[in-house]
């Protein structure tokens, strides 16, 4: 209860002076453009490497915060964090979606719970299939790569769209608890 009613009086001091926003379609194409540079770079537990560094390792977050600092930041835009795990991501740092976009984010449970385990970056749905970038820890990959599931796969926990913050605000430009 506590912790509701903090969150209550956080949302409505945030209220007004924030407001909701989409990301522009031309981030979301550069999303998925830098998403793709780190293709075949191997997945390391806690690895959080720029694509462009020697020797690079990232992990499922590590790899999402990356591609979103590096873009957002392209264009006067900070994320609310150096560093965070899938499940803070989900809870913490995203707008909870229905219809995800190109560069939205999925969020997987490990088909045994249903907390959220893993993350990717959403490419798009094509006849009932959903194909998404991320670093997989699956020992026949261990690697960033473009993967697919069935829409129904019950380990696609829920979507959400990445908060940020303009430079020079105080306040992120959209924000969301759940």
């Amino acid at each position: 209860m506590k912790r509701l009613f903090l969150l209550f009086a956080v949302l409505v001091l945030l209220s007004s002076c924030t407001h909701m926003s989409e990301l522009p379609l031309s981030f979301r194409s550069e999303l998925i453009a830098e998403a793709e540079n780190y293709t075949s770079i191997q997945y390391e537990w806690g690895g959080q490497s720029f694509w462009w560094e020697d020797d690079p390792s990232v992990d499922c977050s590590g790899f999402v915060i990356n591609v979103y600092k590096t873009v957002l930041e392209r264009h006067g835009h900070h994320l609310l964090f150096d560093d965070t795990t899938a499940y803070e991501l989900w809870d913490e740092y995203t707008l909870p979606v229905e219809e995800p976009l190109a560069g939205d984010l999925i969020f997987f449970t490990d088909g045994v719970s249903d907390d959220v385990t893993h993350v990717a970056i959403f490419i798009r749905e094509e006849d009932g299939v959903l194909f998404f970038i991320d670093a997989s820890s699956l020992p026949e990959t261990m690697k960033v790569m473009e993967r697919s599931y069935p829409a129904d796969n019950a380990k696609i926990h829920s979507f959400g769209r990445m908060i940020y913050r303009e430079i020079g605000k105080r306040t992120p430009s959209s924000i969301g608890w759940r």
